[in-house]
C-alpha cells in the first residue's frame, strides 16, 4: 500500500516537473517571439527614420538646387545686362549700322528666349544649350567690335539633338573671360569653347589668351572688387550639387596657361557634367 502512494507520489511529482518544462519553453518561446517582434519594431522604425531622413535630404537638395538657378537666372537677366544690351542696340540706330543692329537684336532676342525656356529645366539638349553659349558670345563680339574672335567645338561622339545636359554652366565663365581676361589686352583676343566625351561624361572648357587669373585677381584686389563674380560663384555651388546628386567625382578646374617661356598666355576652366538621352 505505502509502495503505491510512494509511485503514485513519484508520478505526481514528474508529472509537475514536465508541467513546470513546459510552462518553461513556452515562456522562453514567448520571449524569444517578443525579443523578435521587438527588433522587427526597432528596424522598421530605423528604416522609416532612415527615409524620412534620405527624402527630408532630397528635398532639401532640390530646394537647394531651384533657388541657385532662380538666382542664376536673375544675374543673367538682371536690369544692368538688359539696359546694355538695348542701350548698345540704340547706339548702333543712331550710327546707322542697320546691318549690325539686326544682329545685335536677332542674338539678343534669342539667347533671352533661350534663358526663359533653359531656367526652367533641369537638362536640356545640347544644341540648346550651344545655341545659348553661340548667341551669347555673337552678342558680346558685336558689343566690344573687333575685340576678340570665338571658336566653338562640339565632339563628333557628342549627340546634340539627343543628349540632355544641366543649362546655363558655361556662360558665367564666358562672361569672365571676356570681361576680366580678354578686356584687358591691348591687342584683340580669342575665346574657344570645348565640348568633349571623357569617362562617360560631357567635359566643357573655356579657353582664352587673356591675362589669366592670376593678373585678373590682382586687379580686382587693388579695386576692392571681389575675386570671383557672383554668376561664378553661383554656377560652381550648381556644379557641386550635381556632383552629389548624382554620386559624380568632382572634376572642375580653373588654371593659367603658360607658354614655352613660363608667361601667363591665357586661362582655362574646365568641368565634366552628367547627361540622358531623349
Amino acid at each position: 500500500m505505502l509502495e503505491s502512494v510512494s509511485k503514485d507520489e513519484k508520478t505526481g511529482k514528474q508529472i509537475d516537473l514536465l508541467a513546470r518544462d513546459n510552462e518553461l519553453k513556452e515562456l522562453k518561446i514567448k520571449q524569444a517571439r517578443l525579443f523578435n517582434i521587438g527588433i522587427a519594431v526597432i528596424f522598421i522604425i530605423f528604416v522609416l527614420v532612415g527615409f524620412l531622413f534620405i527624402r527630408q535630404n532630397k528635398l532639401k537638395n532640390e530646394h537647394k538646387t531651384v533657388v541657385l538657378e532662380q538666382k542664376l537666372l536673375r544675374l543673367q537677366m538682371n536690369p544692368h545686362f538688359i539696359f546694355n544690351s538695348l542701350a548698345d542696340l540704340q547706339g548702333f540706330i543712331w550710327s546707322k549700322d542697320s546691318f549690325t543692329a539686326n544682329e545685335y537684336l536677332s542674338s539678343f532676342s534669342k539667347l533671352i528666349r533661350l534663358i526663359l525656356e533653359n531656367s526652367r529645366k533641369e537638362f536640356v539638349p545640347v544644341e540648346k544649350e550651344i545655341s545659348a553659349i553661340s548667341n551669347y558670345l555673337k552678342l558680346q563680339s558685336l558689343r566690344y567690335k573687333d575685340k576678340f574672335e570665338y571658336h566653338i567645338d562640339v565632339d563628333e561622339e557628342i549627340d546634340e539633338e539627343h543628349m540632355l545636359i544641366p543649362p546655363m554652366l558655361a556662360q558665367p565663365f564666358i562672361e569672365n573671360s571676356i570681361e576680366h581676361g580678354i578686356l584687358h589686352k591691348e591687342s584683340p583676343g580669342h575665346i574657344e569653347v570645348k565640348l568633349f566625351m571623357d569617362q562617360n561624361l560631357i567635359n566643357i572648357e573655356v579657353i582664352d589668351d587673356g591675362i589669366g587669373f592670376k593678373k585678373s585677381s590682382e586687379l580686382k584686389q587693388n579695386k576692392s572688387i571681389d575675386h570671383e563674380s557672383l554668376a561664378m560663384k553661383i554656377t560652381k555651388e550648381r556644379l557641386l550639387m550635381i556632383y552629389k546628386k548624382y554620386k559624380q567625382k568632382i572634376r572642375f578646374s580653373i588654371t593659367d596657361i603658360m607658354d614655352d617661356e613660363n608667361n601667363v598666355a591665357g586661362a582655362r576652366v574646365s568641368f565634366a557634367v552628367p547627361y540622358s538621352m531623349i
